[in-house]
C-alpha cells in the first residue's frame, strides 16, 4: 500500500531527472504534491545542465515553473564553467537571466583558477562584472592570495579564502 505524496524539507515532493546516453545529468525538476511544478529552495523549479565536447558540465541553468532562467538565491541564473587544455576547470561565471554577467551574492562575478604543472591550484581569483580582482575575497583571504601546497604537492582541501557552497571547482584527468 502507497501513501499519500508529503511535501519535503526542501518544498518539492517528487524530483524527475533526466539524462543524456553518457550518463550525464541533463534536467532535474521537483513537482510538489499536486504534480505540477514546484520549487528547489525556495527560488528555482528545475536545473538544466550542459556540457561541452569533452563531456564536462559547460553550463547550469535554473529555471523557473515556466522553464525561463531565474535567478537562485545566490543571484545566479546560469553557472558557466570553462576548462583549460588539461581539463582543469579555469572559470566559474554567474550569469542573470538574460545571459549577462551578474554578481554573486558574495560579491564576484567569476572565479579565476590557475594551476602549476602538477595540475594542483595555486590561485584563485574573484572578479567582478568587468573581470577586475580588486574586490572580492571576502573571506579571509586576500584577492589573488596562493594556496599553501602540502608536501604532497597537493592542494590542501580548504584555502583561507573558500568558494561558497554553491560553487563547486571540478578537477578531472583528461581533456
Amino acid at each position: 500500500e502507497h501513501g499519500s505524496p508529503t511535501t519535503s524539507s526542501n518544498g518539492f515532493s517528487t524530483l524527475r531527472s533526466s539524462y543524456d546516453e553518457a550518463g550525464n545529468l541533463l534536467l532535474t525538476t521537483a513537482f510538489d504534491v499536486r504534480g505540477t511544478p514546484g520549487h528547489l529552495n525556495d527560488t528555482y523549479a528545475s536545473l538544466r545542465r550542459t556540457y561541452n565536447e569533452f563531456g564536462k558540465l559547460a553550463r547550469e541553468t535554473f529555471l523557473d515553473a515556466r522553464g525561463k532562467p531565474i535567478n537562485n538565491r545566490s543571484g545566479c541564473a546560469t553557472l558557466v564553467h570553462e576548462y583549460d587544455t588539461s581539463g582543469n576547470e579555469v572559470t566559474l561565471a554567474c550569469l542573470d537571466a538574460s545571459d549577462q554577467r551578474a554578481t554573486h551574492v558574495n560579491g564576484y562575478s567569476a572565479i579565476r583558477l590557475k594551476y602549476d604543472d602538477r595540475r594542483s591550484e595555486v590561485e584563485r581569483a574573484f572578479v567582478d562584472t568587468r573581470d577586475r580582482g580588486d574586490t572580492i575575497c571576502r573571506n579571509k583571504g586576500v584577492n589573488r592570495q596562493p594556496l599553501m601546497l602540502r608536501q604532497s604537492g597537493r592542494a590542501p582541501t580548504r584555502s583561507t579564502c573558500e568558494l561558497p557552497e554553491t560553487a563547486t571547482i571540478r578537477r578531472r584527468t583528461g581533456p
